[in-house]
């Protein structure tokens, strides 16, 4: 009966301590894309809505060649420990989609009179990013969503997109939904914000289904639809 009573409460403070270390994943990823920032032209990395391309540009790699600084000195910083279905590359660089844990922003309102075409809200202005002073709550970097609640159709640029366009029986995109199968189970997502700091966004529970809160303040993922899977 003890061990009945002690195992869950065991399992929740190994799942604390893994959000814990996840978090921190997050905020090196965010102090290596505010250096990037710094080197180029006040930019997060973007890359044709592919975060793996975005993200090996932070390890200092296009693809799997070698073009200069390194931001991060690991892949395994992209691994999640409550991520079940991931493995680190055995690579210095993400070579495919099992290696990272994380959605990238990359698909945004897209200013396409930049050359190239640029995602307003990830350039900076005087200093601070694009909608700083009012909305220092976007999303950045988060946990990845489950295969089954992103987009399917691989062969277009939206592929991986979190707006589906398919909604479940409580009218909410699928894209918000989260499982068993994600990386905090049901609890919720971690986030990196674009003012770099992390936050843990607790799940809501509607009709028995459970979601991404999309509300401001720190408190949900205001800009859910903007993000790509690995």
């Amino acid at each position: 009966i003890l061990a009945s009573i002690l195992m869950p409460a065991l399992s929740r403070a190994r799942e604390r301590a893994r959000i814990a270390t996840c978090a921190s994943n997050l905020k090196q990823i965010g102090q290596a894309l505010h250096m990037y920032a710094n080197d180029f032209g006040n930019a997060f990395p973007f890359w044709a809505e592919n975060t793996l391309l975005c993200f090996n540009l932070l390890l200092g790699y296009r693809g799997s060649t070698k073009i200069g600084t390194v931001y991060l000195k690991t892949p395994e910083t992209f691994i999640c420990p409550s991520d079940r279905s991931s493995r680190k590359s055995t690579y210095p660089y993400l070579y495919s989609s099992i290696n990272c844990s994380y959605a990238y922003a990359c698909y945004t309102f897209i200013n396409f009179y930049n050359n190239p075409p640029t995602p307003t809200w990830l350039y900076f202005t005087d200093g601070a990013p694009y909608g700083y002073d009012t909305e220092p709550d976007t999303g950045v970097v988060v946990d990845k969503q489950v295969p089954q609640h992103i987009r399917t159709n691989f062969d277009s640029w939206m592929a991986k997109w979190w707006f589906t366009g398919r909604r479940d029986t409580n009218n909410i995109d699928y894209g918000r939904k989260i499982i068993e199968k994600n990386n905090h189970n049901i609890m919720g997502i971690n986030v990196l914000f674009v003012d770099n700091s992390v936050h843990f966004i607790n799940s809501i529970k509607i009709g028995g289904s459970y979601y991404i809160p999309d509300i401001a303040n720190y408190k949900g993922l205001p800009n859910w639809y903007s993000f790509i899977n690995p």
